[in-house]
């Protein structure tokens, strides 16, 4: 499982895979992890890292694994499962990349974290350049071919694999490789400029995938197949 993300049906969740792996979303049941459905997607698939929905039921596939930041065809499939055989194409560069690959120092392109938000699509790298900094790009949420925004680089200490708004836009998650970074502000532009409070994950294993059920809860994947619930609040917090 490399990302995650609600279905609109209660008790259920799509995943998917990453790279190596088929265009397929997997409906599982929570909190058992089961698979319940595949739904073939009509595209290829280089390297799927992240999924989000919109309040329409519209999903957004991050085709945007970039290892060595020599891609360019970097794209968001745009897609509803109750109209399969439609898919729009979000195809984005970064405004701040002229080399494929740049150097070593300069490697910041894997996205492998995002998720719709008013209309955009926010999306997070995971620093190869071992720079422990997060760059926060958005595109529209519409096809096309766009040049990507970037609007904020965040200190994160960490190897960004996915991220969750929690529904009143007040808790941002940015997961990592049995970790996660929390951000919380009294609204989503505060969010940004949080300072990120680390909680360890031991181990969970290779976490790559986080959605928020509610305000509170949060379900994370792993690429092992793990599925977990983190409570925030109250006498109940933690991992289950």
């Amino acid at each position: 499982s490399s990302g995650l993300v609600l279905t609109g049906q209660a008790g259920m969740l799509y995943t998917h895979g990453d790279e190596g792996n088929p265009p397929i979303l997997y409906k599982i049941n929570t909190p058992s992890g089961r698979k319940a459905l595949e739904i073939r997607v009509p595209v290829e698939s280089h390297d799927w890292e992240s999924i989000s929905r919109d309040p329409q039921g519209t999903l957004y596939i991050g085709d945007m694994g970039n290892n060595t930041s020599d891609r360019q065809d970097l794209v968001v499939w745009r897609f509803n499962p109750e109209r399969p055989g439609q898919v729009g194409a979000i195809r984005f560069r970064y405004p701040d990349q002229t080399a494929f690959p740049p150097s070593k120092k300069e490697r910041n392109f894997d996205c492998e974290a995002s998720f719709w938000h008013n209309g955009l699509i926010y999306m997070f790298t995971k620093d190869r350049a071992m720079q422990s900094t997060s760059k926060v790009y958005t595109v529209p949420a519409t096809p096309g071919n766009h040049t990507a925004k970037l609007i904020k680089r965040l200190a994160i200490p960490g190897a960004v694999t996915d991220a969750a708004l929690s529904p009143n836009g007040q808790r941002l998650v940015l997961l990592a490789r049995e970790e996660m970074f929390v951000l919380e502000g009294p609204s989503f532009p505060s969010l940004l400029s949080a300072t990120p409070q680390r909680v360890a994950l031991p181990g969970a294993g290779q976490t790559e995938g986080a959605v928020f059920l509610n305000d509170s809860t949060l379900n994370l994947s792993t690429e092992q197949g793990a599925l977990y619930e983190y409570v925030f609040e109250g006498g109940d917090e933690g991992m289950k």
